[in-house]
């Protein structure tokens, strides 16, 4: 029944949109709850929801105001094939400023990206990391030592050599001394360890060894794993980077230290394992797991992987916006090797399923995937809503992968914040902005909200900051800092800046409105948690 009348309700915003369509202008354009409830003789509350979960499918555009207005999306970007559509048009806001501003990259128009620049996040969660890492590569006259932390898979190994393609670039040079140590292969032996520091004298029959930092002269040291290295070869290691300084065995002298060292460890840059190299770091860069990030890079590192496969196989790859919805939901613990994994398994599933004659172009489907993959939970469907919204940026269902690794569904999406930064921060803002009186479901309203926040980025989460009112913050923080049982609340700063916005978002309609809040019912959660109550009245109070 319920599938039934959302087909109805679909098809009559289908007919009004094809109608929209044939006029000079969209501005205004639109189809509103009430007035479709009343056409289809639907009872209202049910139309106002399918209408929700419609636009959360994709299917439709949401046009923020008193009252919400609906356009089908297909339509819309079916007619507009070279314009970024959002899901969402922030109040004050005209469609008409999307339909003619193209998120289409220019063909034959190369662009140079700096390493490290390159990297997925660089302009996001990883920001601070990377304008980190090019300082520390820049730093005269050989780069400031880095610790790069992180669970397995993120990356580390990626970001290492990325500072060393930024060194090579700086220093204009095509190639500069480079060198790689597992100290896994050290961990029983710190002798051996101490020779590949040092050097050896020559002892016949053998003849003297270099040290590694002799033959990095001027160049790049990648230490991978250091908390596999014993502890005197861990001090030993500290004891050089403190005094910039080493001696070789082969003949007594004693050099500068003219070598950039990089270390690299999955465990916390605070753990006592590593104490003795870690406090000799000036510079610590943290990559956070892939579930942390955010989901827009998440889908940009299945993306990447996906072109990955598609010139590695010289093959190209076509995939549905719902498959990359599926894999952009799930969970990946181990991180990059865990996702790689899972977009490999997919890719041979469809090789073994496509005819021979017509492997050049391969179709990851729903029988690719893997059986994990398969029976994850869809509980999260806002998390599924933000992912389709992202993805509406790509004009067409299927996201091709060329065999040469290139594609132009990834380059849209990745040019789509750059072209509309200002208008997707605003509008993620603006989605905060609601009168809770006006919903009808308020538990599932805020459990949407915990989730979005939950993933927020670095650029939004700022924009939250900026939009709160100061006194507001203030005075919140000093109420809670006045509670020791509610000071860990302070740590959790993205539900914090979440919960400060709707209080100065609903301030403001109080001072615009001119009236004065009353408290027609009992507060249930006066009852249930009345010292959370005591506390919230007292910080509401002082506003």
């Amino acid at each position: 029944m319920k599938d039934y009348r959302r087909d109805r309700i679909l098809s009559y915003i289908r007919e009004k949109t094809t109608a929209f369509l044939k006029k000079p202008s969209l501005y205004g354009a639109g189809v509103d709850a009430l007035n479709c409830a009343l056409d289809l003789k639907l009872d209202r509350a049910n139309v106002s929801k399918d209408l929700n979960t419609l636009w959360k499918n994709g299917d439709l555009i949401k046009i923020q105001g008193k009252p919400v207005l609906y356009l089908d999306y297909h339509l819309i970007a079916n007619a507009y094939k070279s314009a970024f559509i959002p899901s969402v048009i922030s109040i004050g806001e005209n469609i008409e400023h999307f339909l003619h501003a193209t998120g289409q990259p220019h063909e034959n128009t190369v662009q140079t990206i700096e390493p490290l620049q390159s990297l997925i996040g660089s302009d996001g969660s990883l920001s601070e990391v990377v304008l980190n890492a090019r300082s520390a590569v820049a730093y005269p006259p050989y780069g400031i030592p880095c610790l790069i932390s992180g669970h397995s898979g993120v990356g580390k190994s990626n970001l290492a050599m990325e500072m060393y393609a930024y060194a090579t670039q700086l220093k204009d040079q095509e190639q500069i001394p480079l060198m790689t140590i597992y100290c896994q292969n050290y961990e029983h032996d710190p002798a051996l360890f101490a020779t590949a520091l040092n050097g050896s004298s020559h002892k016949a029959p053998h003849k003297s060894t270099p040290s590694i930092l002799e033959q990095c002269a001027n160049g790049f040291l990648i230490l991978e794993e250091i908390e596999h290295l014993p502890g005197p070869s861990l001090h030993a290691l500290a004891s050089i980077l403190k005094q910039k300084k080493y001696v070789t065995l082969a003949d007594g002298v004693t050099h500068p230290l003219t070598t950039m060292i990089i270390a690299t460890t999955s465990l916390p840059d605070h753990d006592p394992r590593i104490a003795p190299v870690a406090d000799s770091l000036a510079i610590h860069l943290n990559l956070l797991d892939i579930d942390q990030r955010g989901i827009y890079e998440k889908i940009e590192l299945i993306l990447s992987l996906l072109q990955q496969e598609a010139q590695h196989t010289n093959t190209t790859i076509r995939v549905h916006k719902d498959i990359i919805t599926l894999f952009a939901n799930q969970k990946y613990p181990n991180n990059i090797a865990e996702m790689r994994n899972e977009i490999q398994i997919a890719c041979s599933k469809a090789f073994l399923n496509t005819p021979a004659q017509s492997q050049g172009t391969v179709y990851l489907s729903y029988q690719s995937l893997s059986l994990r993959m398969l029976s994850q939970s869809e509980s999260e469907s806002s998390q599924i809503a933000r992912i389709t919204s992202l993805l509406s940026c790509i004009p067409t269902d299927y996201l091709e992968f060329n065999a040469d690794g290139t594609s132009a569904s990834s380059q849209v999406f990745r040019n789509a914040p750059k072209a509309f930064k200002d208008h997707r921060i605003n509008q993620f803002v603006e989605e905060f902005n609601v009168d809770i009186a006006h919903i009808d479901n308020i538990e599932n309203y805020v459990s949407e909200n915990i989730s979005v926040l939950k993933n927020c980025p670095e650029a939004q989460l700022q924009a939250l900051r900026k939009s709160i009112n100061p006194y507001v913050l203030q005075v919140t923080i000093q109420k809670l800092q006045e509670r020791a049982e509610y000071a860990s609340l302070l740590q959790d700063v993205q539900l914090l800046y979440g919960i400060l916005l709707h209080i100065t978002n609903y301030l403001k309609r109080v001072a615009q409105s001119g009236d004065t809040p009353q408290e027609q019912y009992p507060s249930v959660t006066q009852k249930v948690y009345p010292k959370e109550f005591e506390l919230a009245s007292n910080i509401y109070q002082s506003f």
